[in-house]
């Protein structure tokens, strides 16, 4: 289980999140409201994506400039892929307050009466990964890249998507076939969003591998994909710290973020040596 404990308010907005916007076009703030469609999602790529505002100007003064005059679906859209976006970080990155008050600065420029759903806006007081200096600073290439990922995803047909719901892997492959820039935090962040048992949650591709450079004879069934190398090594030491174990625990976190991680590497994989002698 790669899951952050104590966090089942955010997991069910992110399972809330699956439901409405990947598997249907439905809303996030209005259920039954189609906003995550394909039109939608092509009108605000017009306005944001393809119309990027390279000025020094605050990012809420920029956005505000973009989305002038747009639908409210295409405002409220907006304001629901930055609630994906920012359901991630802890309040260590970023605080619930400061998350509500962006969602509700945008809802504001809408025509219509939008607000966030309580519980959606409760969920914020927590977070479920460390994100790092990186998620915030280049967040229109975090929101660039969620919404031509959804796109995209509209563009396959109802049984392409069934499938890669149903299969991690498949859902990775597609996640990865998003042309990405500067976003890399982002795109490991909805592999943990989508399937918080399978991938863990850290979205530094570089910690990823470190960890599995550190743990390397854990990896008893040797294969290239990083994230398949982690699922072997928790599936090892769960037997030891539990099926709940986070790579960042205080017993954990020191084994691979050492300087010299590399001869804990050569310990384990001569003791598992030793331990498989008669």
């Amino acid at each position: 289980m790669a899951k952050t404990r104590d966090r089942e308010e955010q997991y069910r907005m992110a399972k809330r999140f699956v439901e409405s916007a990947l598997r249907q076009d439905d809303s996030l703030f209005t259920p039954g409201i189609p906003v995550w469609s394909l039109e939608n999602l092509e009108d605000l790529s017009r306005r944001f994506l393809e119309n990027p505002d390279e000025s020094a100007d605050t990012f809420e003064n920029k956005l505000r400039r973009q989305l002038q005059g747009a639908p409210s679906r295409t405002v409220q859209l907006m304001g629901e892929v930055l609630y994906v976006h920012l359901l991630l970080p802890v309040p260590a990155d970023f605080k619930g307050d400061t998350k509500r008050r962006i969602i509700r600065t945008i809802l504001d420029w809408s025509t219509d009466r939008l607000a966030m759903p309580a519980d959606l806006a409760q969920a914020f007081d927590q977070g479920l990964v460390r994100v790092g200096t990186a998620y915030n600073t280049y967040r229109p290439h975090q929101l660039h890249f969620l919404i031509t990922l959804a796109r995209t995803w509209k563009s396959l047909s109802s049984e392409e998507r069934e499938k890669a719901l149903g299969d991690p892997w498949h859902f990775k492959s597609f996640v990865w076939s998003v042309p990405l820039q500067k976003a890399q935090s982002q795109r490991e962040a909805v592999l943990h969003l989508v399937f918080p048992e399978v991938f863990e949650n850290i979205v530094s591709q570089n910690a990823k591998e470190q960890i599995a450079r550190s743990f390397a004879a854990l990896v008893l069934e040797p294969v290239e994909d990083v994230d398949r190398q982690l699922a072997q090594i928790r599936r090892n030491l769960a037997n030891k710290h539990g099926p709940e174990f986070s790579f960042y625990d205080e017993e954990i976190a020191p084994l691979w973020q050492m300087p010299d991680s590399g001869k804990w590497t050569q310990l384990i994989r001569w003791a598992k040596r030793f331990y498989e002698l008669d």
